[in-house]
């Protein structure tokens, strides 16, 4: 809807302006009206006007001097119409100078005057498109430099361009708004679903804002999986209501526990006296958010400051919990598995253990599970192994993983462990999967699906391969496809792309560079040198 103020110094000429057409079926209203500039400037500093038609001969401030004081001193996008019962070149002139829409003569003709609308109308249409691209383009190179500032690894460049933005006070902290990870009910959700929810969060948080969505930012954390937004909190938010900063954050965060039934979590960061200085803030998050990870979540705020006055355990978790879970991960005990972890759990939350400490416990777990492996199997890969506990383990438990996640992967390691206890041979597991193999190449396969299939650890089915067939199962599995891509380059006319889809690569590109690969040539090239040889063969 174009927003429309009427400038005359006549109420007659304003009253027939009004009247003349049906503003609304143009997508205009006429939201106010004044008798000179001044009493019209006075309107624009309260409210949103699109267009304005202004007179030009009024008392006070003309028409041409009020179209001059707007364009330097309030907007130079307001679209004016200029009004005269006066004919004159220099007043063209002049409202060419300030870039007016029209220039009509009274008295007012509907005709014009609609035909003006409608131009007027497309003319803002495609200057709000472009706006909107600007503001998006705008705001994606804002986000960049303030994620620079945030990481803690920004230029000059990148600390000014932020300042344009971000004013106010100079205390400050960072916030983090989390959804929680393990809460059932959204761990179900799909991907969509959960994006959606992330966004009604985002645009709660913009309504009560408003003027500093700028201090509002998503997709900080570094966690695959992690829905957060970010706000750089400034003490004047909670000024401007006249409390406290505990008080404002906690409504705040009552206000968007409404948005949605799923729950979430508030991380709060020590202040700091800068923008510059944000990436301290945002870094003393992850205390707060590995405590709380390791409490009993009862409270869903957490500030870094609070935890930082508690007396922490300075020697971890005790060595013997640790050595009690790894003999019943060893032993492929789940009860007495289960039973350790909840008693690691008890210590953390008691103790309340520094993170670095509990990344340090964990570290020195990876070891000795790597030791039980090479025990049962020294040809066992530890690499892979490593790489296995690295992702499984380290990344998402020393972050703050939940007790039923321990236990999960504590299990699903100790059943791995077994597995290489049998020590599965070709003649047995190994020929089943090399059968499936065969007969299902041409679909989706990876060592997880099969490990899936087969009730089989992916880790140590990968070890297997490797054993078995000197080469990782990736391989494996090309050299089968490429090697029945062979037999149809050899026996049938069919297009590349239909055998490379037939054998298992969506992708005709990435065929051609596996067959050169593994045959030196293409397969158009290839093709054509067996056609030649099947020639020579017949003379």
């Amino acid at each position: 809807m174009i927003k429309v103020l009427i400038v005359d110094d006549e109420p007659f000429i304003r009253q027939g302006l009004k009247i003349l057409i049906d503003w609304e079926s143009y997508d205009c209203k006429v939201v106010d009206e004044a008798s000179n500039g001044k009493e019209a400037i006075h309107i624009l500093q309260s409210k949103e006007i699109d267009l304005i038609i202004t007179d030009i001969k009024m008392p006070e401030m003309n028409g041409l001097e009020f179209i001059g004081y707007v364009r330097e001193q309030i907007s130079e996008h307001i679209r004016f119409i200029i009004l005269s019962g006066y004919y004159e070149f220099n007043y063209a002139k002049q409202a060419i100078k300030y870039k007016a829409t029209d220039y009509i003569l009274k008295p007012i003709q509907k005709e014009d005057l609609i035909n003006i609308l409608v131009r007027v109308r497309k003319d803002l249409e495609i200057y709000k498109q472009e706006e909107k691209a600007k503001q998006i383009q705008n705001r994606i190179i804002y986000d960049r430099n303030l994620m620079n500032l945030i990481y803690g690894n920004y230029e000059q460049s990148h600390l000014e361009y932020v300042k344009r933005y971000i004013i106010g006070s100079k205390e400050m902290c960072y916030i983090s708004f989390e959804m929680d990870e393990t809460d059932k009910s959204f761990h179900t959700l799909t991907l969509e679903e959960k994006v959606s929810i992330h966004q009604a969060y985002f645009n709660e948080l913009l309504k009560v804002l408003k003027e500093y969505s700028y201090n509002i930012i998503h997709g900080v954390g570094k966690s695959e999986g992690l829905f957060d937004i970010g706000v750089v909190f400034l003490k004047e938010f909670a000024d401007r209501q006249e409390t406290n900063d505990r008080d404002y954050i906690t409504a705040l965060y009552e206000q968007l526990k409404g948005v949605s039934p799923y729950v979430l979590n508030v991380f709060i960061g020590h202040y700091v006296d800068g923008i510059e200085k944000i990436s301290d803030s945002y870094r003393s998050i992850a205390v707060a958010r590995s405590f709380h990870s390791f409490s009993d979540k009862k409270q869903h705020i957490a500030y870094c400051d609070e935890v930082a006055y508690k007396k922490a355990n300075q020697f971890g978790i005790g060595k013997k919990l640790i050595e009690e879970l790894i003999i019943h991960v060893k032993n492929n005990d789940i009860m007495l598995i289960e039973e350790s972890v909840d008693k690691i759990y008890k210590e953390l939350q008691e103790k309340l253990i520094e993170p670095k400490l509990i990344q340090a416990n964990i570290y020195y777990m990876l070891y000795c599970l790597i030791d039980l492996a090479k025990e049962l199997d020294n040809e066992a890969d530890q690499q892979e192994i490593l790489r296995y506990l690295q992702e499984e383990a380290f990344d998402k438990l020393a972050v703050g993983g939940s007790a039923v996640y321990f236990k999960r992967f504590a299990v699903e390691y100790s059943t791995y462990l077994e597995q290489l206890r049998i020590n599965a041979s070709k003649g047995g597991l190994l020929l089943k999967i090399e059968r499936h193999i065969a007969e299902h190449y041409m679909e989706n396969l990876s060592l997880k699906t099969l490990g899936d299939k087969f009730y089989i650890n992916s880790v140590y089915l990968g070890q297997l391969f490797k054993k078995e067939y000197r080469m990782p199962f990736k391989d494996y599995l090309n050299h089968f496809r490429i090697q029945k891509a062979v037999e149809m380059l050899e026996s049938t006319e069919e297009r590349i792309y239909t055998i490379a889809a037939k054998v298992g690569y969506n992708n005709p590109d990435y065929f051609i560079s596996k067959f050169v690969q593994l045959k030196g040539i293409t397969p158009h090239r290839y093709r054509m040198e067996s056609k030649k040889h099947k020639k020579l063969n017949i003379f």
